[in-house]
């Protein structure tokens, strides 16, 4: 029983743990964790197991022709009717990064969308790669300031929230921050709340401020 739990954690659970808490992939060269759950993955668990004598092959292939082909269509209309128009709010927010604070390292978002990848290429775009180091953005009824990563997919920031603050919650962060109306920050620093706009700005702009020893 304990070596079927062991396995199901490796091959599943700590994917999604390690993914949603922020834990680097790799330390020290070495894969601190694997991915198990991509399209190639899902496509082979399709495949007949080693004990199964009377599988019918045909309709398994076809199961998996619909699960690649689902996930083509999702794509292809992710990229027409979501991505497109992420890049718009990314860039304008890009240009409008003096207006925010003299150092251009923060960001305004007043709608969140995914700005990762898109940030990263249009840096490059306007030569300002490395520029940028936190991202303020709307969260629907709050607001959120996130570490830029060193890269789309890392959890690596080039500035993350700053240390005394990690792990701490409403009255207590405001008391340790100085700042009225912070909601958290994650115990990685990579992103905090707060429940106004001028909040997070405040936030943003201590953190990129502040010099963790």
């Amino acid at each position: 029983m304990k070596l079927a739990f062991l396995q199901i954690y490796r091959n599943f659970i700590c994917e999604l743990d390690a993914i949603d808490n922020g834990v680097p992939m790799f330390e020290g060269g070495e894969p601190r964790y694997k991915i198990s759950t991509h399209l190639s993955a899902r496509i082979g668990k399709l495949n007949p197991s080693w004990q199964d004598t009377n599988s019918d092959t045909d309709q398994r292939f076809h199961m998996a022709m619909s699960v690649a082909g689902k996930e083509f269509v999702e794509n292809v209309l992710e990229v027409a009717c979501s991505w497109i128009a992420a890049r718009d709010h990314v860039r304008l927010a890009l240009e409008k990064a003096a207006s925010i604070h003299e150092s251009r390292e923060i960001l305004l978002l007043e709608t969140f969308c995914p700005w990762k990848v898109h940030l990263d290429s249009l840096e490059m775009e306007y030569d300002v790669k490395g520029v940028a180091k936190v991202v303020i953005f709307n969260d629907g009824n709050s607001w959120r300031v996130a570490g830029v990563p060193v890269t789309p997919t890392s959890y690596v920031g080039r500035k993350f929230l700053p240390t005394p603050w990690r792990g701490l919650r409403d009255k207590e962060l405001c008391q340790v921050a100085g700042i009225e109306d912070l909601t958290f920050v994650h115990h990685t620093g990579f992103i905090g709340g707060a429940k106004t706009k001028e909040a997070a700005l405040a936030m943003a702009l201590k953190s990129i401020d502040f010099a963790d020893e």
